[in-house]
């Protein structure tokens, strides 16, 4: 394996059968290395020793990428924006339509409570399963909440 690399570092447009070969044991060689997949086929790929650099140039490089994803993030964003208001133009939807749940089912309305605890004035609608506070009781129907007509 020596042989052939030394062969393409003298004419690295030797062999471009060999190019698989040389990212692998670029990437085997135990260090932190960085291929650039941009390269034309054999030409050397040019290389990036991570090892090799200060805290401050890594911190930099950090500031860039996530500066960058940031500017990438938010033109997806935009651009998907962009998409559901020409969606919502195009087949005239309502507020109520697009906050429907995707089954179509339309949210539920509150439950009144049907029980009040008088001394934390917790309430239960009856539905569900009991609070501890009615569970215990003897007598259910002093919970009870008078019903509104």
């Amino acid at each position: 394996m020596g042989a052939i690399l030394a062969r393409v570092a003298q004419n690295p447009d030797c062999c471009i059968k060999y190019q698989p070969l040389i990212k692998k044991s670029v990437f085997e060689s135990g260090r932190n290395t960085f291929v650039s997949s941009r390269q034309p086929l054999g030409s050397q790929p040019m290389s990036l020793e991570i090892n090799d650099l200060s805290l401050e140039q890594l911190e930099a490089q950090k500031a860039s990428y996530e500066k960058r994803i940031a500017e990438l993030r938010q033109q997806e964003r935009d651009a998907a924006l962009l998409t559901v208001r020409e969606l919502v133009a195009k087949h005239k939807f309502t507020a109520k339509e697009i906050s429907q749940t995707s089954s179509g089912a339309q949210p539920t309305d509150a439950v009144e409570a049907k029980y009040r605890n008088p001394e934390t004035g917790e309430t239960w609608s009856g539905r569900g399963r009991a609070p501890a506070w009615l569970e215990g009781a003897a007598n259910k129907a002093q919970f009870q909440i008078a019903a509104s007509s």
